[in-house]
């Protein structure tokens, strides 16, 4: 077998989700509604994942300058908050213990919570019930169909972050993976594919630094390629010379989209929520969705799907839960497949409710 093409795998269950190495010669997109965090997903997915992994990352930005990129990744490594004090983040339970079902022996939480939270299935935080009740993880680690995946929610003591603090961190991060990240930032409609290509190989002929992985954000607020093409025309041209230039380069390309109108109150995005022009989702080799509803942002919670996949088979209603604390800079703390997903894989819970005896 040929790996010589497989750079990293995305992390946790979304890895799973998508089921193998991100490779050299993609494209991949992530989509979805407005402020929903799509530039965090490509930073810390694909770019951060990129550089613990030890590969070298072109980082392209049409919305942020290059301190606002920096100061994120900053964030992400020191997972320092603004200021210190009491962060609440989520985590994952199993829905048979808040509920008393789970009769385990292994459980370790006698506590039931009260019917409203239970009924709610993003509870919001109730510090009344936090010293008292802990979420249980047991039969997650063993993959059990006794699992129901839900959420609950800690109390993380926060450092404010500090330069010292950075440059401690940046200091042992550059000894164990090198300096292998470039920023580069236009403003908005700033820069057309053509400058932006020769600016990521000037970064060869100046520095040596060839990069593996490519990460522009994003293709649709650059500038008119050269021509006299309609908009979706001038969207189109963008996405082929994306692709173009990944295989040119034998790099990993990564971008995000945005969704149309009707993708805010949707509980899963599919092709119908493609903005613009639907030639996107054909020129990508892994294009994922983005799913989050209000009170999934206040509780910090992202659903991801698979839209598109030309490499292998994929199923658009299987979902991964992503936890994240953007408070943090954390984008990323934990993944579980979403109920449904995880019971079609691992099978239906078999635990019994307590008798009313």
């Amino acid at each position: 077998e040929d790996d010589s093409d497989n750079l990293f795998k995305l992390p946790g269950a979304l890895g799973e989700l998508v089921g193998g190495y991100l490779k050299r010669d993609w494209l991949v997109a992530y989509m979805g509604p407005a402020k929903r965090g799509k530039s965090y997903r490509i930073q810390d997915d694909i770019a951060f994942e990129a550089l613990t992994n030890g590969f070298k990352v072109a980082y392209v930005s049409l919305e942020m300058s290059e301190k606002d990129v920096r100061r994120r990744m900053y964030a992400r490594l020191t997972a320092g908050a603004k200021k210190e004090g009491q962060v609440i983040i989520p985590v994952f339970d199993c829905l048979n213990n808040k509920t008393g079902d789970c009769m385990r022996l292994e459980r370790v939480n006698n506590v039931t919570l009260p019917a409203e939270l239970i009924e709610d299935k993003i509870p919001m935080y109730d510090a009344r019930i936090y010293a008292k009740y802990m979420p249980c993880t047991y039969c997650r680690r063993r993959r059990d169909p006794d699992y129901i995946p839900s959420i609950w929610y800690e109390v993380y003591q926060a450092q404010k972050i500090t330069p010292e603090m950075v440059i401690k961190k940046i200091d042992s991060y550059s000894r164990m993976f090198e300096q292998n990240l470039r920023v580069i930032s236009y403003p908005p409609f700033g820069a057309n594919f053509d400058q932006i290509i020769a600016d990521i190989e000037a970064l060869e002929y100046e520095e040596g630094f060839i990069s593996d992985v490519d990460v522009i954000d994003y293709f649709d607020i650059m500038g008119d390629e050269p021509g006299k093409l309609d908009p979706r025309w001038q969207i189109d041209a963008r996405w082929k010379k994306g692709k173009s230039f990944a295989k040119r380069r034998h790099s990993l390309m990564a971008t995000v989209s945005q969704s149309g109108r009707a993708s805010f109150t949707k509980e899963n995005l599919d092709e119908e929520d493609t903005s613009e022009d639907i030639r996107k989702m054909a020129h990508a080799d892994l294009y994922l969705g983005l799913n989050q509803t209000r009170v999934e942002k206040m509780a910090g919670i992202i659903r991801i799907n698979v839209m598109s996949y030309r490499h292998d088979d994929f199923n658009i209603l299987s979902q991964v839960m992503v936890l994240q604390s953007l408070a943090l800079g954390q984008p990323f703390l934990d993944a579980e497949y979403c109920p449904k997903t995880y019971r079609r894989l691992y099978g239906r819970s078999s635990i019994k409710k307590k008798s009313k005896k």
